[in-house]
């Protein structure tokens, strides 16, 4: 199945602008165009239960999603600014750099939307160690086919330099994603 395809060129200034409007009300899962490619390929976003991909970000190992075999996804249906500016500063979902600049939204068709795992499902039955986005993560409980998938956003993001004496270079370094 061929997912529709969206493609825009965006500087990293303009994404709350630009990309959020794009994405509020919807649901979806945000990965690099090289995991696009594969989830293409194999015909669903994979839970990785079985931790065969590399994590993306350092919070996966520890993520609730993981732990239960779920699909990560980002919910902005009926979201108010703060839930998700609390959400942006917890994960900066729009371009998180570990992805690239070359980002792939892929957008949840609404008929898929009842067999989530929402915030509120979980809120009061969940392991607190476990790493979870308040009010905007939510979750597809097993490997979500492309099926479910209405239309893929390709990103392709112009950054401004990154300073390499401010807080995200230093972070960068800590983690051996940024030389400089």
């Amino acid at each position: 199945m061929d997912i529709p395809e969206r493609k825009l060129t965006l500087r990293d200034e303009t994404l709350e602008d630009q990309l959020l409007p794009l994405l509020r009300d919807r649901v979806f899962h945000v990965t690099s165009m090289s995991r696009f490619q594969a989830i293409r390929e194999s015909g669903c976003i994979k839970s990785n239960r079985d931790r065969s991909l590399r994590d993306t970000f350092a919070q996966s190992k520890i993520s609730l999603g993981r732990s239960k075999g779920w699909v990560c996804l980002f919910d902005l249906r009926n979201q108010t600014p703060e839930a998700i500016q609390r959400g942006l500063e917890c994960l900066y979902f729009l371009a998180p750099r570990q992805l690239g600049d070359h980002i792939a939204f892929l957008l949840l068709h609404s008929t898929a939307y009842n067999q989530l795992v929402t915030w509120a499902d979980i809120a009061m039955n969940t392991d607190l160690t476990a790493f979870r986005i308040p009010r905007v993560e939510c979750w597809f409980p097993d490997d979500l086919p492309i099926t479910l998938l209405e239309e893929a956003l390709l990103i392709q993001i112009v950054r401004r330099p990154l300073d390499p004496n401010g807080p995200t270079a230093a972070i960068l370094r800590i983690h051996g994603r940024h030389n400089s």
